[in-house]
């Protein structure tokens, strides 16, 4: 999480998965962890997976029904 101006940086934009959302309160990054520079604030670690998509906009639960098995 950084501050809303912060500019982008080569390491927020490579690795096997990456996020990055600028709303006016933040400029959120997901990225592997060793990607991340000490001196930034990092939080986890957290897993991720992959669905087989892909999945129509339509259809509603999706997100339930692939996360109760987690929550289980």
């Amino acid at each position: 999480r950084l501050a809303p101006d912060a500019p982008l940086a080569d390491w927020m934009l490579a690795g096997a998965l990456t996020s990055v959302t600028r709303t006016p309160s933040e400029l959120s990054i997901v990225v592997d962890t060793e990607r991340v520079p000490p001196d930034v604030r990092r939080e986890g670690p957290f897993a991720v997976f992959m669905v087989e998509g892909p999945l129509d906009f339509d259809l509603t639960g999706v997100l339930a029904t692939l996360t109760r098995p987690l929550a289980e």
